[in-house]
């Protein structure tokens, strides 16, 4: 899943965090999470009917092998 993200971070079809996701939902093909998601994000999501995978690490271990200097919570892949 991860070099799948990376794929998408390097073609710059990403939208990072849930204000961006929300905001161009209508755009998006899915949305991954990490596995330390806070809850309220969920509901966020849910209660706009995007669906959303949750990757097995954590926001720290997927900026990490993004290779990314910040810690993000909601990957948006654009359609």
């Amino acid at each position: 899943m991860v070099t799948e993200l990376k794929k998408f971070v390097d073609a710059n079809k990403v939208f990072f965090g849930i204000n961006q996701s929300l905001k161009n939902a209508n755009k998006l093909n899915r949305v991954c999470l990490p596995s330390d998601v806070r809850d309220d994000t969920i509901d966020m999501l849910k209660s706009k009917k995007i669906k959303f995978d949750v990757v097995d690490l954590s926001k720290e271990e997927i900026s990490e092998r993004l290779e990314l200097d910040f810690y993000c919570e909601v990957f948006g892949l654009k359609k």
